[in-house]
């Protein structure tokens, strides 16, 4: 087998396109927050939650394939663990391999978080203040459904008549 398929495989095993808007995610969402690109401890700690997010989807990715070999034999039979090109106890430790780093990145980003004055616990006020002093809304009752509404009885309904088909 030739190296460029089997790092094709890892790929398509771990999603790796679909796990890296993960961390383009977290990277947007550091820039909205702050306005601006980060700098010092807070780029470090966003690139640590960044490859955190990143490492965690892939390794959610490949256990789904792990837990679902059988099944994608009969389905899915070119996937890379039902067609052999990963070894199922490689997925495994690469799996493994991938939460530990997810993890890892969070607590050392938990770390440096800690060392920056009122970090943790500026964080933890900010949060709290936003949901208790979220502005309360009044909300009238409509006469009418809005156009498009499916409501729990007619959804039930249909369950029912789907089950009985």
């Amino acid at each position: 087998m030739s190296e460029q398929s089997t790092v094709s495989s890892w790929f398509t095993l771990l999603r790796f396109g679909n796990s890296l808007t993960g961390l383009i995610g977290v990277i947007f969402g550091s820039l909205l927050a702050l306005g601006q690109i980060p700098k010092g401890d807070l780029a470090s700690i966003t690139i640590l939650h960044g490859l955190s997010v990143w490492a965690f989807m892939c390794s959610w990715n490949a256990l789904n394939d792990i837990l679902d070999v059988e099944i994608d034999k009969l389905n899915q039979p070119t996937r890379p663990l039902p067609s052999g090109r990963i070894s199922l106890n490689n997925a495994k430790m690469v799996t493994a391999a991938l939460m530990f780093i997810s993890l890892s990145c969070l607590v050392y980003a938990g770390y440096i978080s800690s060392t920056i004055q009122g970090g943790f616990e500026n964080w933890v006020r900010s949060n709290l203040t936003l949901q208790t002093d979220a502005p309360t809304k009044q909300v009238q009752k409509q006469e009418k459904p809005p156009e498009g509404y499916v409501s729990e009885e007619s959804t039930s309904d249909l369950l029912d008549e789907l089950m009985v088909w």
